[in-house]
């Protein structure tokens, strides 16, 4: 495994949004290119513990294959018979299968059906955080749209599986032609007796892999879905009522403990959450994990399986607009929410089809242990990340483009 050397430790530690602007200043007044210099001494270098060069050998290794399109209608329920029938078997050596390369031909009614309702979604919350100023300039439009903003909080919503069998979902697994693939020899009944936590990697700006997976994971490994998100999500008007059909869960341990405690059941969020956000590289693919430790202690305590998966593409489906010298990245974190302006399509907040990947390793096993040691947690962690790595590995050798691609994880 190969870290890369320590970065020199930052003097200006805690204050990131100030000195952030404080670098913008100085980047915009030539006066003083003088803060500039004196900034980069202070903050040192990014840390950047480099790329996991120690790739195992995946290309004589058998995978399969399943087109998640072939999945629409079936009951939200372990379909192993009709996954085994449909998946194509194959090895990462040889590339993926023809037949499951690149975009597949899409009605155009149903394309603008996902443009509109994915788009919406991106809307919304700069919507809400500008109805001060909506009510301020059109006072009766402001008040009626505030008043249909409440009731759509105030309104009753539940679990609604059959939400993620829909046509909807279906629709939006066809907008990405989205491809599943996992080793030829996993047996998900061998798991069943635990619960779960699966994390799909990166975040990119829109979380489009752990979107799709938890439309999926059901059918495919038998595990009920019960992935987390910001508990803001849950309160914002009109967008709150979709993560609660699927079944998602505010990101609150004692909520996430409750799932675990089942078998068969799971959940799972974004481990890089909002930093992920800010990571994109065009010549890399980037796993900001930091310093997080969480989920690995939840899984110990529950003695939980660990999936971990790569989203092969999901930095092209959006892409972001914020400041490159950390102002908004530090306030987002502060503040936990982004701060960003994306665009994809038509450079409108709307993703960009592009076909999607989503590539799966072995599930990674712990002992229950309920006071777990640092030492438990980090090797859990280590285990994690080389799963990680491991799946990113074989959609290097099946997505095409990604030949020369790396990963960068960056733990600091």
């Amino acid at each position: 495994r190969f870290r890369g050397p320590p970065p020199p430790p930052p003097l200006c530690s805690g204050c990131t949004p100030l000195v952030g602007a404080l670098r913008l200043v100085a980047a915009a007044s030539p006066g003083f290119s003088w803060l500039w210099l004196v900034l980069r001494s202070c903050q040192g270098a990014a840390p950047d513990r480099g790329a996991r060069m120690a790739p195992r050998d995946w290309g004589s290794k058998k995978l399969r294959a399943l087109d998640l399109r072939l999945l629409r209608g079936l009951a939200p329920e372990w379909q192993e018979e009709f996954c085994d029938e449909h998946s194509v078997e194959f090895m990462a050596k040889d590339g993926l299968p023809a037949q499951l390369q690149g975009l597949k031909p899409m009605h155009p009614f149903k394309e603008a059906v996902v443009v509109a309702i994915l788009g919406f979604m991106f809307i919304v919350p700069p919507l809400v955080m500008s109805m001060p100023i909506v009510l301020y300039c059109f006072p009766v439009f402001g008040s009626a749209l505030a008043g249909v903003m409440l009731i759509s909080v105030l309104w009753p919503s539940r679990y609604w599986p059959t939400c993620q069998t829909g046509f909807l979902a279906s629709w939006i697994l066809e907008y990405f032609s989205v491809v599943f693939v996992y080793p030829a020899g996993f047996n998900a009944e061998d798991y069943h007796d635990k619960s779960g936590l699966l994390y799909t990697i990166p975040h990119a700006v829109m979380p489009v892999g752990s979107l799709l997976c938890h439309l999926v994971i059901e059918r495919i490994f038998g595990f009920k879905a019960h992935g987390y998100a910001a508990s803001i999500l849950f309160k914002m008007p009109f967008v709150r009522h979709f993560p609660i059909w699927m079944g998602s869960i505010p990101a609150e341990k004692k909520i996430i403990r409750k799932v675990l405690q089942k078998p068969r059941e799971g959940s799972g969020g974004f481990l890089d959450g909002i930093a992920g956000m800010f990571e994109a590289r065009e010549d890399a693919e980037v796993f900001y994990i930091g310093k997080r430790t969480g989920a690995f202690r939840l899984a110990l305590e529950h003695g939980s399986i660990m999936l971990a998966g790569f989203c092969c593409g999901a930095q092209e489906v959006m892409s972001a607009w914020y400041d490159g010298y950390g102002v908004l990245k530090g306030v987002s974190r502060t503040l936990r929410m982004s701060l960003l302006w994306p665009y994809g399509r038509w450079f409108l907040p709307i993703p960009r089809r592009v076909a999607l990947i989503l590539v799966y390793a072995p599930p990674v096993e712990c002992e229950q242990a309920d006071a777990p040691t640092e030492e438990q947690v980090f090797d859990l962690r280590d285990r994690f990340l080389d799963a990680v790595q491991e799946s990113f590995d074989v959609g290097k050798q099946i997505y095409p483009g990604w030949e020369k691609r790396r990963l960068i994880i960056k733990t600091d």
